[in-house]
């Protein structure tokens, strides 16, 4: 990912939140013992500071960023989920003066299995119960920012060279003009064929 990031945003500054050691990589060390996807909260700790321009380790840059990087307002992509998504520092003391208060109940209360709404849990359900995107990547920027994750037939943001039947399988087969590339699991890159050459150890 910083390879990516270093040939699309050249001269911005790259920071890893990260429990281990990366050779090579400006690492930021985890404070806090919270578990799985919740250590994702530790972005908004006051001393990290700034704006953020966060990102899921599974993302995959295709372009330059320059259009995103210019985004100054609160901006998810479509969902509310925090893929890809930019916080300015107001929104940042923001969530983290509400989850600090009482981190266990709220890993409670957002876990899969005691949420309300099957399809809002997690640290990305957490924060949409805080805040609200005015408008999302794919309103802002149409066509640079594409999540995979909406497939199929019944879905308003399906991608069509994505869908159950056709499943893109060489870069040259995507869209022109992306920019970013949310993956989820099962299709996390560095295990598809496509982006092998992305992933592979460098010299």
């Amino acid at each position: 990912m910083q390879r990516q990031l270093e040939r699309w945003a050249p001269g911005a500054e790259f920071e890893c939140l990260s429990d281990v050691y990366i050779p090579g990589v400006k690492c930021t060390p985890l404070k806090y013992d919270w578990p799985d996807w919740w250590c994702k909260m530790e972005l908004f700790r006051p001393d990290i500071g700034g704006d953020l321009l966060c990102t899921d380790l599974d993302n995959v840059f295709l372009g330059p960023l320059d259009d995103i990087l210019k985004v100054d307002r609160y901006t998810t992509q479509v969902g509310e989920s925090n893929a890809l998504a930019y916080y300015p520092r107001e929104i940042c003391e923001q969530i983290w003066a509400a989850w600090i208060a009482d981190p266990a109940r709220h890993m409670h209360d957002w876990d899969p299995r005691h949420t309300q709404t099957p399809w809002q849990f997690g640290d990305g359900g957490y924060i949409k119960s805080l805040v609200t995107a005015e408008q999302h990547w794919e309103e802002m920027l149409p066509g640079q920012v594409i999540n995979i994750a909406y497939t199929g037939t019944g879905r308003k943001q399906r991608n069509d060279f994505w869908t159950r039947r056709r499943i893109a399988t060489r870069l040259d087969e995507l869209p022109d003009g992306i920019r970013v590339l949310l993956c989820a699991r099962p299709r996390r890159p560095w295990v598809m064929p496509m982006f092998r050459d992305l992933y592979q150890e460098k010299p």
